[in-house]
């Protein structure tokens, strides 16, 4: 990987002078990162320790999983670590408090029922401790998210519920709070924001868009302003930068892949760029260093995937592009007005096309650049991205005909 921000400077300085107030307007958007290498699946949980992402369980389409892998954002990999010791499970929950992992409940192989146990991972010893378990009803798809140190856990299945417990890790003890005042479902939604748990959305023999807010100082809910989209359950949901973000899901025909940011202050939803990619239904998620990650998920026609997103800043300053195998990279349009990719002929391909709009959305992603060709609309602006499989990258702009 070669040093981006030293390089790349002067050549990029014309293009950021052009779009410089549009792309100020999109301070962060969506890509595409390697695919998750342990195959595919749906309803993994995640969770981060430091500045790494952790994916575990699922199911794979033929079984539910035992495996665990961490994350490195820094270079886009994965690495297996060790096994959630307890048995194979999918829809299962997820937290990390202390610099330690926590993983519990979910529905453990096909045929084998909902759990209530509870396990430990130690990033530093690799290793897994079992702890108390959960006194309440065996469940899957339940809501955690984590308050002042504890982790608040809710709803799920089976049958549908309503309760609301907190676990505190220091006494490895649970103990029952306020119930949820929405009606008992499962696959529901939640994130914590300023102190704040937000729990809505899920299945209850239909789908929701209601949202509360739980306040553990006072052990109140109170309800906060609908989600704006289409009902759903299974979706992702996570916090970045004091905003809370609600995104794909399905009900049980459609698979959604839009996404939502709400402002506790305002108590307001705005929508913002869609994943890029299809729509999926119970991913994995995490947040890492001012970023969210979004990963695996059923989608349409498939029991799995292995697809994940990252969530985060957008900086065309750091794009290398002097002195690099991407230099005389570039997309135009052909004779059919669409747009093309345009590289030497033994040059190594891309590995990454990514196109913005002239405000700096992304609105097309791909890692196949046999196939890419794209209708764009006439005279518009484009902005494009290239990425090389060592790293460099290539920007740029075109105006269509």
């Amino acid at each position: 990987m070669k040093n981006q921000t030293a390089i790349c400077t002067k050549l990029l300085m014309a293009l950021i002078i052009v779009v410089s107030a549009p792309f100020a307007k999109a301070t962060y958007r969506w890509s595409v990162k390697n695919d998750f290498p342990g195959g595919i699946r749906n309803a993994a949980v995640g969770f981060s320790i430091g500045n790494t992402g952790y994916l575990c369980t699922g199911y794979d389409g033929t079984w539910t999983v035992t495996d665990c892998w961490s994350y490195n954002f820094q270079n886009d990999t994965w690495t297996q670590i060790a096994d959630l010791p307890g048995v194979s499970r999918f829809a299962a929950a997820a937290f990390s408090v202390n610099q330690q992992g926590f993983v519990g409940f979910g529905w453990a192989n096909p045929s084998g029922g909902q759990l209530a146990d509870f396990w430990r991972y130690d990033p530093l010893s690799n290793s897994w401790s079992a702890l108390a378990n959960f006194p309440g009803a065996s469940r899957y798809t339940v809501v955690t998210l984590v308050l002042n140190g504890k982790a608040y856990c809710g709803t799920g299945y089976l049958p549908y519920t309503n309760d609301w417990w907190v676990y505190d890790p220091v006494s490895d003890t649970w103990t029952q709070k306020a119930n949820f005042p929405g009606s008992a479902r499962q696959s529901a939604s939640g994130f914590a924001l300023n102190g704040i748990g937000y729990l809505g959305l899920g299945y209850d023999g239909g789908c929701n868009i209601d949202f509360f807010a739980y306040d553990p100082n006072v052990n109140n809910w109170n309800q906060v302003a609908d989600f704006p989209g289409p009902a759903r359950y299974g979706a992702a949901a996570f916090t970045l930068n004091g905003l809370g973000y609600v995104g794909t899901g399905g009900d049980g025909v459609d698979f959604f892949n839009d996404f939502f940011s709400y402002d506790p202050v305002s108590d307001q939803w705005s929508p913002i760029d869609s994943l890029p990619g299809p729509g999926c239904r119970h991913p994995a998620t995490f947040s890492l260093s001012n970023k969210a990650y979004v990963a695996t998920g059923i989608v349409q026609g498939a029991a799995g995937s292995d697809a994940v997103y990252e969530y985060g800043p957008f900086d065309p300053s750091g794009i290398d592009d002097i002195k690099s195998p991407v230099t005389s990279w570039q997309i135009v349009q052909n004779a059919n007005l669409q747009l093309i990719l345009s590289i030497p002929t033994n040059s190594q391909q891309p590995s990454l096309i990514e196109l913005f709009s002239s405000e700096g959305k992304l609105i097309y992603s791909t890692k196949d650049f046999s196939s890419f060709k794209f209708d764009p609309h006439p005279q518009t602006i484009y902005l494009y991205r290239l990425t090389h499989p060592d790293g460099y990258e290539k920007a740029g702009k075109l105006v269509t005909r």
